[in-house]
């Protein structure tokens, strides 16, 4: 296990960098009741859930990815990991208030093949909370299924996401799918995933209308987005 000097996205100076390398420990430890206990705790004491999302389960799950790619944990100890943590998120849903009323609607999934769904399930969670009506498809969904589910309920926004770099050509040809529809071209379209984070054009180039790096970036691009349709945001 790396010392908290040698982490790549917690450090000291995060709010909650505490919390989340306990939270880390405990989940590399295989202890999802102890981890559980950590966040409720937490809850209760007044962190708010979207503190918990944003500066916990964040940057630990980036750090878990980080921790697998570079040969630290197995395979195994990286869906241990994504697992306990969607289920205590799932525990969180009754801690989690609803904003005002937008009457925006959004649709979140991610392409066909892509697996990593817990980034736009935090995503989802967040519209939720400021007050969207979110529908999740989660992953691995098929394009034709995105695009019917589009044509049949009008949405005013549409999140993608794209975790691994060669789901990007099936990203692309959901958004010229969308594009391509009379009834649904006009939808406002986000992506997000770790494979736009670190190529600044990308989300342009697949012809999405911005990209967020995480959740509440998202929120706030969108807000922007809803004020000027039809120009491509950062």
């Amino acid at each position: 296990m790396m010392t908290p000097s040698e982490m790549k996205f917690i450090n000291p100076d995060m709010p909650h960098s505490k919390l989340s390398l306990t939270y880390l420990k405990t989940l590399l430890s295989l202890e999802t009741s102890q981890a559980k206990k950590l966040i409720f705790q937490a809850v209760e004491e007044g962190t708010s859930v979207k503190d918990i999302y944003l500066s916990v389960f964040q940057p630990v799950m980036y750090e878990v990815g980080w921790l697998w790619e570079s040969g630290v944990i197995s395979i195994g100890q990286e869906h241990y990991c994504t697992n306990a943590t969607q289920l205590i998120m799932s525990m969180l849903y009754s801690n989690i208030f609803i904003g005002a009323a937008k009457g925006n609607r959004l649709l979140a999934a991610c392409v066909q093949g892509e697996l990593h769904e817990l980034g736009l399930r935090m995503v989802s969670d967040f519209f939720q909370m400021d007050g969207w009506n979110t529908d999740y498809m989660g992953a691995n969904t098929p394009n034709g299924s995105i695009v019917s589910a589009l044509e049949k309920i009008k949405y005013d926004l549409l999140m993608i996401n794209v975790t691994m770099h060669d789901r990007l050509e099936d990203a692309r040809k959901l958004i010229a799918a969308v594009r391509a529809s009379t009834e649904i071209r006009d939808i406002l379209i986000i992506v997000g995933g770790y494979s736009f984070l670190h190529v600044d054009s990308l989300w342009l180039k697949i012809g999405a209308d911005g990209t967020a790096k995480d959740a509440q970036q998202a929120i706030m691009i969108a807000d922007e987005l809803m004020r000027h349709r039809g120009k491509n945001v950062r």
